[in-house]
């Protein structure tokens, strides 16, 4: 009866306050009722110290130790969804080599080429985009492969036992070069542009010689395809070597229809001319080599395990597609979590903020197109791959959800604007303060490695601010709740 009698009290007195008072004094008189109805007990926002740490949430930037790393043992780029053929020089790592082998398939298996004269050949090669100094002179040469490939071998980035002819059967070049050169011809020293990024079906006519013509029709002539490829063993396409100044890279597109990246030959037998179509696709033996010549301190990347640490890159890391190239991530602390002041710690988020350099000469995205997509995978102490039953110990990669949880990369610089990496990492940093096993294996603060998730096809690089870098620092960010 009491309460009841005091709401209506103060129902009564609002209503009259509401009448005959201004909106602000109304306002104000409220909140004091609210105030001093307010039940007894302390609200704590933010840090402040109570008993019980239950429901207070804390935020940490965690100590994390880089240093830049060699991989390079495991980088498999048989049938490779494009081509990567060409010579870039990169400031801040050397220079690098990209050569594409790949088998040629008969349009029409089963024809004669009997009596056929070569009027002309040439490879077309259809590319998304090209990156290096694309305005600088440069040249592709065409060679023949002297080792037979097979579809069931996992050729890799660096292989080195396919073999090939160094005598040059066809060249590019693309501006002209006066007075010519002995590898050059006036038909061949063809004036063209190489196109940057982004752009598409951007096409590449490689006049190809009449000798290395004749011998592709002579081997093709009334075969099928497994007989022809057992005579011819396919073709390389690589910088010309003669070439070692400026340079581009370029990432070609393999084809289906004998439409676009095709080697064709227009011939005549007698008065009747006619052409033969070679095409060249991704599901036949193929694979794309890439061959480093890193430079400065990065110039002690000899082997696989190799590391430099950022004090001696200027406070860098670097990655990079088909080289083996990755930075390595380790936070030595975050294991301290676990019994912090007597109390469990829940991870709310963990976000790694992976800044990527912005100034020249290392950043210019028309010319050094950044690594993207990327990946974070487990390593073991000794610097090598961790697997688990289900193969590589991905934590997370662009696209692709974390482990156990979902959380996606939030920024992986896909846009020339881009200038940081972010990836929540929550579930990755819990299953280590918890232990979580994931199948037979547990999850152990080893650290990881931040790698190109397309090893393949590109030569694309990063450089990116390690944990004692100046200014914007690569960290990472916690944010979690301590249970008692």
């Amino acid at each position: 009866m009491i309460l009841w009698m005091k709401r209506n009290i103060i129902i009564s007195t609002i209503n009259w306050w509401a009448k005959t008072s201004t909106p602000i004094a109304f306002l104000f008189f409220v909140v004091s009722i609210i105030i001093s109805c307010k039940k007894s007990g302390d609200f704590n926002l933010g840090n402040k110290k109570q008993e019980s740490y239950t429901g207070i949430q804390f935020t940490d930037t965690f100590s994390i130790i880089n240093e830049t790393l060699l991989l390079n043992d495991s980088l498999v780029s048989a049938t490779s969804p494009y081509l990567n053929f060409g010579y870039y020089q990169d400031p801040a790592m050397g220079d690098f080599y990209s050569e594409a082998y790949c088998t040629l398939s008969l349009l029409y298996p089963g024809t004669s080429y009997a009596g056929a004269q070569v009027d002309s050949s040439y490879l077309y090669v259809s590319y998304s985009f090209a990156y290096g100094d694309t305005t600088s002179t440069s040249s592709v040469s065409i060679h023949e492969v002297t080792t037979q490939m097979d579809v069931s071998i996992p050729y890799k980035t660096t292989s080195n036992f396919v073999t090939y002819n160094s005598s040059v059967d066809g060249v590019l070049q693309n501006t002209p070069q006066a007075p010519l050169t002995p590898f050059t011809s006036p038909q061949s020293a063809i004036p063209f542009t190489y196109q940057t990024y982004p752009n598409s079906n951007k096409s590449l006519k490689i006049p190809l010689n009449q000798p290395f013509v004749s011998n592709i029709l002579n081997k093709a002539s009334n075969n099928a395809n497994s007989d022809f490829n057992s005579l011819f063993y396919g073709i390389v396409i690589k910088n010309n070597t003669n070439w070692t100044s400026g340079g581009s890279v370029v990432r070609a597109n393999y084809t289906y229809d004998y439409q676009h990246t095709r080697l064709i030959v227009y011939y005549h037998i007698g008065n009747q001319s006619d052409s033969a179509s070679f095409g060249i696709s991704g599901y036949t033996p193929s694979f794309n080599r890439v061959i480093p010549k890193f430079s400065g301190v990065l110039a002690n990347l000899k082997k696989s395990g190799d590391t430099i640490p950022p004090i001696y890159t200027n406070g860098n890391c670097f990655i990079q597609s088909g080289t083996g190239v990755v930075t390595k991530v380790k936070i030595p602390y975050l294991t301290k979590l676990q019994s912090a002041n007597d109390t469990s710690v829940v991870i709310n988020k963990a976000l790694l903020y992976v800044p990527i350099e912005s100034t020249p000469p290392m950043y210019d995205l028309q010319k050094y197109y950044q690594t993207s997509p990327i990946g974070l995978v487990e390593i073991n102490p000794n610097n090598t791959y961790k697997y688990r039953p289900t193969g590589l110990a991905i934590i997370q990669a662009t696209g692709a959800p974390q482990y156990s949880a979902g959380h996606a990369a939030i920024d992986t610089a896909t846009s020339f604007n881009t200038h940081i990496y972010i990836l929540d990492i929550t579930s990755y940093v819990q299953a280590i303060l918890s232990s979580k096993a994931n199948g037979t294996t547990y999850f152990i603060n080893d650290g990881f490695i931040i790698v190109p998730a397309n090893n393949s096809y590109q030569i694309n690089r990063s450089v990116i601010h390690s944990s004692t870098a100046i200014s914007n620092p690569m960290k990472l960010e916690l944010y979690y709740t301590k249970v008692k």
